[in-house]
């Protein structure tokens, strides 16, 4: 017996290439379209989806799959996009959990009719931090340096740590100001914003690390304006040895209600 697994909900009857998408499986709800696809309980029954879900070659090669799948749905209009391995036991399960939720499905939608999401993904590499130290002397730093240059060997060793550690505390202050700085603007005509989990150098694959994960919500006419400023950003960060990426538009899985 075969499960089903749902990408998203659509207010119209769009229905995506056969030929591209031989799969796809359609049914009207409530005035909603599911769009779904069965698939086998070997791979996604509770027990198995559990174990298949610790395997990031095949979480990566599903997630792609999904994103695409509501990607193209999206270009054809407002949807409410599920998340990865959304899976129900029989269509009447998935039948019952849009009536159940008919009303806030409704409202979703209409929220979400012409805005999209976008991502704003901040990077940072220890070897621009000469970047951020400038301008750092203040008198601390000052006068450990000082200390350090009068002391012997044994001493100035413990005192360049503590040094260290204090220049590390004010390059993660002064990076986190800069960044709170480019947010604010960035947030300029948007209707909302989310701060999401970091994500680690295993999954982004780069040597720089991720030092802040954002997501907005725009609406469509406010793009325009947001990719400008995004430029003007990016330049700025630049400068202070930040790496900012946007990536967009995308199906606001962050703003389901």
């Amino acid at each position: 017996m075969s499960l089903i697994y749902l990408y998203a909900l659509t207010v119209s009857d769009t229905r995506l290439p056969r030929g591209k998408f031989p799969h796809l499986r359609y049914e009207q709800f409530n005035g909603f379209q599911a769009v779904y696809e069965e698939v086998s309980k070997n791979e996604y029954d509770a027990q198995n989806l559990s174990l298949n879900m610790q395997d990031a070659v095949w979480v990566a090669k599903i997630a792609q799959k999904h994103d695409f799948i509501n990607n193209e749905l999206f270009s054809e209009g407002a949807i409410v996009p599920f998340r990865v391995a959304t899976i129900f036991n029989t269509l009447a399960s998935l039948q019952k959990q849009i009536t159940d939720g008919e009303k806030i499905y409704k409202r979703t939608v209409g929220f979400l009719t012409e805005k999209a999401e976008w991502g704003v993904k901040f990077y940072f590499d220890k070897n621009n931090l000469h970047l951020l130290t400038q301008g750092l002397e203040d008198a601390e730093v000052v006068a450990l340096r000082d200390e350090i240059n009068q002391s012997d060997k044994g001493k100035s060793f413990l005192l360049q740590k503590k040094l260290d550690k204090v220049l590390i505390g004010k390059v993660d202050q002064t990076l986190r100001k800069i960044i709170d700085e480019i947010q604010i603007k960035l947030m300029i005509g948007t209707v909302g914003i989310i701060s999401l989990k970091n994500q680690s150098n295993k999954i982004t694959g780069r040597a720089d690390v991720m030092v802040r994960n954002l997501t907005f919500l725009l609406e469509n006419e406010a793009i325009e304006n947001f990719e400008e400023g995004f430029g003007q950003q990016r330049l700025y960060a630049a400068a202070r040895g930040i790496v900012i990426e946007k990536s967009g538009p995308w199906p606001a899985y962050n703003f389901i209600f």
